[in-house]
């Protein structure tokens, strides 16, 4: 169970968002307790035109509580966002993203590389570059290259990623583009 009360406002170049609300879960088993977590979010975003194309920048906070997937490892994150954007010509975007996570885990202990039982906290930083190529409205092909750290207090959970992905997008709008 969530719940958020947010608030948004969009001024001419600006959007501001924030909100705060509570996440609560039940679980069936009765050997595992009830998490539950204060949330929230604030966003500002901003576009803007230079040399007559479009630009963008935008700044989030967020913190939320997540499940891992792997047996009941629960973690609050706390995640800060900047990124920004510029269309170099109709068809030529550009994105660069960077973020910072702080990850508290729950119910999730390990060995600390001194040898100590100590529960789980991650730090991971993340910081990416995009170049996207409009071919039609409908069809966008895209190039991320980036880096990923995460420091892990525990022993053998920490890494550095170097990554590279290409994306076909294909989005066609039946409906818009055959009118009855």
């Amino acid at each position: 169970n969530q719940a958020m009360l947010i608030f948004r406002k969009e001024l001419r170049i600006f959007k501001i968002e924030a909100g705060v609300g509570y996440q609560n879960r039940n679980f069936d088993d009765p050997g595992i307790d009830d998490l539950d977590a204060f949330i929230y979010k604030f966003n500002v975003g901003g576009k803007g035109t230079i040399a007559n194309r479009r630009s963008y920048i935008s700044f989030n906070i967020d913190q939320n509580l997540n499940d891992q997937t792997f047996e009941d490892e629960y973690f609050l994150a706390t995640r800060f966002t900047l990124s920004g954007g510029h269309e170099f010509s109709r068809k030529l975007l550009g994105e660069v993203t960077g973020y910072y996570q702080i990850s508290d885990y729950e119910r999730s202990y390990g060995l600390t590389p001194e040898g100590t039982i100590d529960q789980r906290k991650d730090d991971t930083f993340e910081l990416s570059g995009t170049i996207s190529y409009k071919f039609a409205r409908w069809l966008i092909f895209s190039v991320t290259a980036g880096y990923q750290n995460r420091d892990s207090n525990l022993a053998g959970l920490s890494y550095d990623n170097n990554f590279l992905i290409s994306r076909l997008e294909f989005a066609y709008d039946w409906a818009e583009n055959n009118p009855d």
